[in-house]
């Protein structure tokens, strides 16, 4: 039952952070031409069918400066710059509207890039998503990390306006400070592993011998697990899985073995 609920916890959790890298993953469009009757608002080509959400971010690009290498004579094209940013409204099938968060209103045909380009701070009070901080970071380099911040005062700079990352009580909720919520993550536990959950008392039942020995509780590390069973005839093979072991054990009628090894190694061996 344990084995089964650590590896719940760890299919939750990868779901949530594949969730949020799909969420805030590039995507590359154009500005479209609105209707006459709308003047306000931009009309881009990306909509839900590409995985665009309300209150996804998008930077309108310049084409980028070309320049000449002074060694070798060839072209190069240096990275766009950010002429405006816009905050989707409302999302369709194959276009979305936005509105103008900051700089001038684009014009059609202009580059737009989703959350390329922002600043982003990852603040972690209770110390618990570090790992996924680093995922993150990894996943989604169009985003620029300026920093991760821990502890009871952890935020982003005073002033700050770009993206913030807030992990706390197994939430995730991403804003563009000062003003722009984003989006909101249910995630399981703490990133650095697995959250101890509270002691529990057994219930031994009526009319059961005392314990033999005192009583004791210890507090167990814990740490992600996947595993995989196999039947075999009468036996039973278990492979249990952590980051630097793997543990078969057979489980026959009156027989029990167990071989242990790191992943990084060769071992081979044979049961009763």
């Amino acid at each position: 039952m344990i084995l089964i609920g650590f590896c719940q916890a760890a299919i939750a959790d990868g779901l949530a952070r594949d969730e949020i890298i799909h969420d805030f993953e590039a995507r590359q469009g154009v500005v479209i031409p609105g209707p006459d009757s709308n003047t306000r608002s931009t009309y881009i080509d990306l909509g839900t069918s590409q995985g665009v959400s309300v209150g996804d971010l998008f930077s309108v690009t310049d084409p980028g400066q070309t320049v000449t290498h002074p060694a070798t004579g060839e072209e190069m094209t240096l990275e766009s710059e950010a002429s405006a940013l816009l905050g989707i409204t409302r999302a369709n099938e194959n276009h979305s509207i936005a509105r103008v968060i900051k700089g001038a209103p684009p014009k059609t045909g202009e580059k737009v890039r989703r959350f390329w380009g922002l600043d982003a701070y990852f603040i972690d009070p209770q110390d618990q998503g570090r790992e996924l901080y680093s995922e993150l970071r990894s996943q989604l380099p169009h985003i620029y990390w300026l920093g991760y911040s821990s502890g009871d005062e952890a935020s982003a700079p005073d002033g700050f306006s770009g993206l913030v990352f807030r992990y706390t009580d197994s939430r995730l909720n991403v804003d563009h400070v000062p003003d722009w919520p984003i989006a909101s993550y249910k995630i399981q536990g703490s990133q650095n592993g697995f959250d101890p959950q509270p002691l529990v008392q057994a219930d031994m039942g009526q009319g059961l011998p005392p314990l033999p020995y005192p009583e004791r509780r210890a507090l167990l590390e814990t740490q992600p697990i996947s595993s995989d069973l196999i039947v075999n005839g009468p036996e039973l093979l278990i492979a249990a899985g952590t980051e630097d072991r793997i543990t078969v054990s057979s489980y026959q009628p009156r027989r029990y073995s167990k071989l242990s090894v790191s992943p990084y190694r060769t071992a081979t061996g044979c049961f009763p």
